[in-house]
């Protein structure tokens, strides 16, 4: 699971009792919030958060805010954009829950999906309201620069943004400057007047400052807050207030310096060593600071420092967790380094085992690692058998594994696992390997010395996940039998309970779909869904599902492959994951189940859905997959255009992705279209490097290689090469049961008979086609096949021979001006049959979802999808013809 959110981080600071009224600043900045953007960039301790808090209490008191302090790990995309969200849930409750699909920890997130959810709710907004960026400066990643970028040049009239930051950050402020939607506020807008100055010196600190002392302060300071502030603290109980006033000079640099020296120096020694020791941590909290202090009374000593105006800032409502001023926190931890070098590890590693103890498992590997803890570190980041590399984003895991000197992580064999997990996930399978190899040797030498035990769980898992890296490469490098053999030895040695199991199953069912171990790839499926389910591995699910559905198909069970997938779709929806980005996935496969029945608008409605959702998660294999089927729908509708553009679209997507061999069908879907364009030359060419043996097994890879060049021949007019190869193929489906192959070939083989001069032969393998598909209502093979198959099925229907069946496919050979009518069994899916019998009955949609445990933009889905098939305007009417068709 990924860092739970801290909540403090989500609330605006209070005002304070004691402050300096500065209505001027106030009304401009009331102004300026009816615009996009109030940017109030000043240098440290100028009182950009002390405006917002005036304002906040004063005319801004009706304005819902909501609030984020930032700090340097918000710098990774996915915890800035689960604190955005959760903010914004603050403002339109349900935001969280609608996003919370798009953040997993797993994934990379879409900033523009993300965005586009937000914008959408939050232009429903009722009222004007404000999210407040407080420290943005401490932000340098360039895709949270982009995103803001996106959401200002999308924000609804009535929200705006405001900036708190210490330098200008780089977004459109020119453009937004000359169209006047910036509101600007510097260090000279800022800074206390003389007035301000004497108020705050007098009045908030206690001094009994003369006019020209004031003067000469508000002066020699520029007006800067912090420095005045700093001033004040060091005048404290001073009787030669002249002397220090006359004294006081230099550039901010060096009064920052000074003055820190100046304040630290007239603390308590007890004070000043708290200050100094908790000076390491981002957060405070009582129990945490006694953890380093040895102490027991931290909460005491940070609420009077934060009564006292020592920087110390209160973060939640509670005053259980402060921080300290960003740079009354880098002048300690300067002080603290050079007084006391050799404390700096040790107070990292005590904060370290806090965080351990209390659950905060990615502060305790971060300060680990700041204490130069290595061991400590490893072990963290290993426990739970590696179970962070399946609950951390790989923006985080790359940050802690770089923190590893390589050879301390060349030297366990857990990190070498760790880093070819990340190198996988991150596209670089070619540098896993030797991570890999390191990771086996050092278990072996491990097991030899006996610093492992064979027998130990820790070392079983171990070896298991070695074994399923080395699957991978076998599956890379075709040898699939000892990938089978990796990943069994894989899914043996690692317990059921282990996530680790995930990926060996995930490995092993690929391994047996791959060497036509059809049924075997079912019942690893079947194992891996059930896992995923009990694991709550939505990704797992959802590829073991599609996985589950292809094999279905081979077999020639459309319905059922249709089935498990409705079924999974509906368990995600119960399950609050219906728009995690592999849920797309289902709705892809969805689709290439209506591509079989030529139900095409179903499939486009199901594969937009589906890559929609898969592209939330950034462009990826299952986007490849989604976009090739992308061009089966065009090739459907006869629009070369289309199919040509969808083509295009893959090209751009994958040119930097591994592998490429999606390149290569690219390169095979143009060579078609050139030779149905009159231009065979180049798939003539293709086809002299393809082997066309039929072996004693064939995998899914195998298989479509061997269709699309089977094709190719009949295309070029060489059935006579064709036939040998057509005739071994259908004997091996017809053996092996794969029924769906077996259709596939047999239609091959009429057209090929066909033109071998053998109108009797042809006409026997179309008969056996129809006899097989018509079960399952198969179109799409058949008219992809063309005239050949036309004038065959005319011939049967003038013999007597045709079916009603092979009557319906003549049909739908129509000219292709949109989607043909399906041939299936049923007209309406099982769940679209629940919901016509509950809108008959009277059931509202929110009784609906209630009963059927769906959402209500599901029953709404639903209904749209009944009302096409039924070709209706209403409910009425919907039931009416429901009726009229028998289907209640």
């Amino acid at each position: 699971m990924s860092a739970p959110i801290l909540t403090t981080k989500l609330y605006f600071p209070t005002a304070r009792p004691a402050l300096v009224p500065r209505p001027r600043l106030v009304e401009r900045l009331q102004a300026g919030l009816q615009g996009p953007l109030t940017l109030i960039s000043a240098p440290a301790g100028s009182g950009k958060t002390t405006l917002l808090s005036e304002w906040h209490a004063g005319p801004g008191a009706e304005m819902p805010v909501a609030w984020i302090s930032l700090e340097t790990a918000d710098n990774d995309l996915l915890r800035f954009f689960q604190y955005l969200v959760a903010t914004m849930d603050l403002l339109q409750p349900g935001i969280a829950e609608e996003n919370a699909p798009l953040l997993q920890p797993s994934e990379q997130p879409n900033a523009e999906a993300i965005l586009t959810l937000l914008v959408n709710r939050l232009g429903k907004f009722p009222q004007d309201a404000a999210l407040v960026l407080d420290d943005y400066h401490v932000i340098e990643t360039a895709s949270i620069h982009q995103a803001l970028t996106f959401l200002l040049d999308h924000l609804p009239p009535r929200m705006h943004l405001v900036l708190l930051t210490r330098a200008d950050p780089p977004l459109p402020l020119a453009r937004m400057r000359v169209r006047g939607q910036l509101a600007e506020f510097r260090a000279e807008d800022l800074r206390f007047t003389v007035e301000e100055s004497a108020q705050f010196l007098n009045q908030v600190m206690g001094l009994n400052l003369t006019g020209e002392q004031v003067a000469a302060l508000e002066k020699r300071t520029e007006g800067w807050i912090a420095g005045l502030q700093l001033a004040a603290l060091s005048m404290q109980g001073r009787e030669d207030l002249d002397g220090f006033v006359l004294a006081f000079t230099g550039s901010n640099h060096y009064i920052v310096d000074y003055l820190a020296e100046e304040v630290l120096n007239r603390q308590p020694e007890a004070a000043r060593e708290f200050l100094l020791r908790t000076s390491v941590l981002e957060r405070l909290t009582g129990p945490l600071c006694d953890a380093l202090t040895g102490g027991d009374d931290a909460h005491e000593t940070l609420a009077g420092l934060e009564h006292a105006n020592l920087f110390v800032i209160p973060i939640d409502n509670d005053k259980m967790w402060f921080r300290y001023h960003h740079l009354f926190a880098d002048l300690l931890q300067s002080r603290l380094f050079h007084s006391h070098p050799k404390m700096v590890p040790e107070l990292h590693t005590r904060a370290s085992q806090w965080f351990e103890e209390n659950g905060w498992l990615d502060d305790a590997i971060s300060h680990a690692l700041k204490a130069g803890d290595l061991e400590r570190a490893a072990r963290l980041f290993c426990r739970d058998s590696l179970d962070v590399l399946y609950t951390r984003t790989i923006t985080t895991l790359e940050h802690w594994l770089a923190a590893f000197p390589e050879t301390f992580l060349l030297a366990d064999p857990r990190l070498c696992i760790a880093k070819a997990h990340w190198l996988h996930a991150s596209g670089r399978d070619a540098d896993r390997m030797p991570y890999i190899k390191n990771a086996q040797d050092l278990l072996n030498q491990g097991i030899a010395s006996g610093t492992f035990s064979a027998d130990d769980p820790e070392t079983r898992l171990l070896q298991g996940e070695i074994y399923s890296f080395q699957s991978s490469e076998a599956v890379n490098h075709g040898d699939l039998a000892v990938a089978v053999e990796l990943s069994q030895k894989a899914v043996a040695i690692i317990p059921e309970t282990k996530r680790n199991r995930a990926f060996a199953l995930g490995g092993l069912y690929v391994a047996h779909q791959l060497s036509g171990d059809i049924l075997q790839s079912i019942q690893t499926c079947s194992e891996a869904i059930a896992a995923a389910r009990r694991l709550n591995y939505p990704s797992m699910h959802a590829t073991a599902t599609y996985t589950l559905a292809q094999a279905l198909r081979i077999q020639g069970r459309l319905h059922q492959a249709e089935q498990v997938v409705r079924e999974a779709l509906e368990y995600i929806e119960r399950q609050g994951q219906s728009k995690v980005f592999y849920s797309g996935f289902l709705r892809i496969s969805l689709a290439e189940t209506f591509y079989e029945w030529n139900a095409l608008d179903e499939m486009e409605n199901e594969l937009e859905k589906g890559l929609q959702i898969c592209s939330q998660g950034g462009m990826n294999i299952l986007c490849m997959i989604g976009l090739y089927t992308r061009v089966m729908l065009m090739q459907a509708r006869g629009d070369i255009p289309g199919t040509r553009a969808a083509l295009d679209d893959i090209e751009h997507q994958c040119r930097h992705m591994d592998p490429n061999v999606y390149l290569e069908d690219c390169k095979f879907h143009r060579l078609l279209l050139q030779a149905e364009q009159g231009d065979p030359g180049g798939l003539a060419a293709w086809l002299g490097r393809v082997d066309l043996t039929v072996g004693q097994k064939i995998g899914v890879h195998q298989f479509g290689q061997l269709f699309r060049a089977l094709r190719s021949l009949l295309l070029l007019e060489r059935g006579s090469e064709a036939l040998p190869v057509l005739e071994k193929l259908e004997a091996y489906a017809r053996q092996q049961r794969f029924t769906g192959w077996q259709i596939f070939v047999l239609t091959l083989e009429a057209v090929a008979w066909r033109q071998k001069g053998s109108e009797g032969r042809a006409l026997d393998c179309l008969q056996q086609a129809l006899e097989l598909a018509e079960p399952e209502g198969y179109v799409r093979i058949f008219l992809n096949q063309g005239e050949p198959i036309r004038d065959l099925l005319r011939v049967l229907q003038k013999r007597g021979g045709g079916s009603p069946f092979a009557a319906r496919l003549l049909a739908a050979f129509e000219p292709r001006t949109g989607q043909t009518a399906p041939v299936r069994s049923e007209v309406l899916s099982k769940r679209e049959l629940e919901l016509i019998l509950l809108i008959a009955a009277g059931r509202s949609n929110k009784e609906i979802a209630s009963e059927l445990y769906i959402s209500i933009g599901t029953v709404k889905r639903h209904t749209v999808n009944i009302f096409n098939k039924l070709d209706v305007k209403n409910r009425t009417e919907a039931v009416a013809k429901a009726r009229e068709l028998g289907l209640m």
